[in-house]
């Protein structure tokens, strides 16, 4: 597997440098996206699941710290691309076809890096059920080296995405 990482954003505008404060209340993911974008003339993609949002505080943050926040916690992947603003669902992608193959002869040499640090077979996400104030704990993947995640949860659903969007991140060197 080689990863190539890169930025891409509206270098024009403040998405990355003016930091704003604002809670967000009873939206989607896709809705958060859509104003973000708007305010810098890009076209919103949103490829997932609809994800709703109980409460969000966005607090001096920059728009690109934020939305890469939220994407992260439900597992959405984040890029700027071609004057658009995209999320899609990054679990969904990786069961994808490759769209393309690379022959090992093609590549120049590279000296692989196995480590085993920061990777885990499991998420733990504990928190307090608004309605019964009781606190409720749910693992997702397998007990052995358990990625324990502070996160703040309205839901069982919430939890189950939270825990699995953080299991990957880690994994994955997000």
């Amino acid at each position: 597997t080689v990863n190539i990482g890169g930025v891409s954003q509206p270098v024009d505008q403040g998405f990355t440098s003016e930091k704003r404060s604002k809670t967000w209340k009873n939206v989607t993911v896709a809705e958060i996206e859509a104003e973000i974008a708007s305010r810098y003339g890009l076209a919103a993609v949103y490829d997932a699941k609809k994800i709703k949002v109980k409460a969000k505080t966005q607090s001096k943050q920059t728009d690109s710290e934020f939305l890469a926040a939220v994407a992260k916690d439900y597992g959405l992947a984040l890029k700027v691309y071609s004057e658009k603003l995209v999320l899609f669902d990054r679990n969904e992608y990786m069961t994808r076809a490759p769209v393309a193959a690379i022959d090992k002869s093609q590549m120049l040499t590279c000296s692989p890096q196995v480590e085993l640090t920061g990777t885990y077979t499991g998420a733990r996400v504990a928190y307090t059920d608004p309605t019964t104030e009781k606190t409720v704990s749910y693992t997702y993947g397998r007990e052995g080296r358990l990625l324990k995640v502070n996160k703040t949860c309205d839901s069982p659903a919430e939890a189950q995405l939270m825990a699995r969007s953080a299991l990957f991140a880690a994994n994955h060197g997000d």
